[in-house]
C-alpha cells in the first residue's frame, strides 16, 4: 500500500480545499499557509516524513483546537552546544500565548521504531531544556507517526511523556518510560490511558518485528538491568 497516497486522501477529507495545507503529489511538493501556521524555514519537498507532519497539522487544527493563528510552528530552530552551527529543529511547536506548551518529533512510518529512543534523548529532552528555559511552561515531548494500515483504518502511533514530571530522558527511563499514548485536545490534560475493547486507544493486531523487539528489549531492562523499577505497561 502507498502510504503517502492514502494518507494524502484523509488529508483531503480535513482539508479539501488545501487552504492550510496544498499538496501535489504529481511534483512530491506540499505548501503550508503562513498566515496560519508559523514557518521558520521554507517547506517545500513532501517527503514520507512530512506527509506525516502535514496530516498532524491538519488534525491539530480541525480536530483538537489549536486554531489559533500561528499557535503551531514549525521547524523552530535553537542551538545546541558551544558551537552556534550545530543546531536542532522542532517538527511541531505548539505554543499557547507565544509560550511553549507541547513539543513534537515525527518520524516516518518506516522510521519510527528504529529512531524511537535516539529521537526521544536527542530531539525532545535536550531541545526541551532549551525550549522551556525563559518561561518554564512546556507540558508534554511527543514522539509521533502515522499511517494507513493494510484493513485500511487510520493508524497513530504516540509516545506522550509529560514533561512536568520528567525533565531528563534518565528520569524517564528509570520510571519505566511511562506513555499516555494521546495528544492533549485545546490544551488539556492528558489522562493515563484505560484500555478497553474498541476503546481508544484500542489494542493493534499490526505489530512490527522492530515493536516487538523492542517491547522485548524494555522488558528485559525492566526485569534484569534496572534495579529498584516498577513495571510500567503503558511504555510497552
Amino acid at each position: 500500500m502507498d502510504n503517502k497516497r492514502e494518507l494524502y486522501k484523509r488529508i483531503k477529507e480535513l482539508d479539501p480545499k488545501g487552504e492550510i495545507v496544498k499538496i501535489d503529489l504529481s511534483k512530491n511538493t506540499i505548501e503550508y499557509n503562513e498566515e496560519i501556521i508559523k514557518l521558520y524555514r521554507e517547506i517545500t519537498d513532501l517527503t514520507n516524513e512530512e506527509i506525516v507532519r502535514a496530516y498532524l497539522v491538519l488534525k491539530l487544527i480541525k480536530k483538537l483546537g489549536y486554531s489559533k493563528k500561528h499557535c503551531i510552528e514549525l521547524e523552530r530552530e535553537y542551538t545546541m552546544g558551544r558551537d552556534p552551527s550545530k543546531g536542532a529543529r522542532v517538527d511541531i511547536f505548539l505554543t499557547k500565548e507565544g509560550k511553549p506548551f507541547a513539543m513534537f518529533e515525527l518520524k516516518s512510518p518506516e522510521e519510527y521504531e528504529v529512531e524511537m529512543d535516539n529521537a526521544i534523548k536527542n530531539q525532545l529532552f535536550e531541545v526541551a531544556e532549551k525550549a522551556d528555559a525563559r518561561y518554564h511552561t512546556l507540558k508534554y515531548l511527543i514522539y509521533y507517526t502515522v499511517y494507513i494500515s493494510e484493513d485500511e483504518r487510520l493508524t497513530e502511533k504516540i509516545v506522550t511523556i509529560d514533561y512536568r514530571k520528567y525533565k531528563t530522558y534518565e528520569e524517564w527511563e528509570d520510571a519505566s518510560k511511562p506513555n499516555l499514548m494521546a495528544i492533549p485536545k485545546d490544551y488539556g490534560v492528558v489522562k493515563k490511558p484505560v484500555f478497553i475493547k474498541k476503546g481508544k486507544p484500542d489494542l493493534r493486531t499490526d505489530v512490527t518485528k522492530d515493536e516487538l523487539e523492542r517491547i522485548r528489549s524494555n522488558i528485559h531492562n525492566i526485569l534484569w538491568g534496572v534495579e529498584n523499577t516498577t513495571l510500567n505497561y503503558f511504555s510497552i
